[in-house]
């Protein structure tokens, strides 16, 4: 059971598996969303988008953002893991998604540099803005990504998380 109170939410024994899948559910939605909107702006800063045939920047659009869901997936999951919080989104909301979040930056870090200078898998454009890691050129804009669009996701969840939370423990209250 939740309870909230003057120090928020609370757990009361264990979380509602239902309201932690819906929550699970919502965040997942709201990243593919979020993701596939940033992976259409960021296009033009990559070389597919002058290069590539219709049919790739498809195949492009369409397999980077399941490959950001699976990411925003597999973070949170770490992130539960590392903090032991096995009833988020009831307890330690910010620890997990800040960490999230962290984890989704370096993942990424490493990711464009693995498929840029390893195995050419994709090419900057020129007009990408780029950030020297340990000697390379990183694009700014997958790291901005995962900086924005999880904030963003967290933030929204967050609002929905008080108002789910806050109505189940009502309901709660009054059995």
């Amino acid at each position: 059971m939740i309870a909230v109170n003057d120090k928020g939410i609370q757990e009361v024994g264990n979380i509602n598996r239902f309201v932690q899948g819906a929550a699970l559910i919502y965040y997942l939605a709201l990243s593919a969303i979020g993701h596939l909107v940033w992976e259409l702006i960021q296009l033009p800063y990559y070389s597919i988008w002058n290069s590539g045939t219709t049919e790739q920047i498809i195949v492009a659009i369409v397999h980077c953002t399941i490959g950001d869901v699976m990411i925003a997936l597999f973070v949170l999951l770490i992130s539960v893991v590392l903090w032991r919080s096995f009833s988020w989104p009831a307890n330690l909301y910010w620890h997990v998604a800040l960490t999230a979040v962290i984890l989704g930056v370096v993942y990424t870090g490493f990711s464009e540099w693995l498929n840029v200078y390893i195995r050419q898998s994709w090419l900057y454009a020129s007009s990408m803005p780029v950030l020297k890691i340990l000697g390379y050129d990183i694009g700014l804009s997958p790291l901005a990504q995962w900086i924005i669009i999880p904030g963003l996701v967290f933030f929204a969840l967050d609002r929905w998380r008080e108002i789910n939370v806050a109505a189940m423990s009502e309901r709660h209250q009054a059995d």
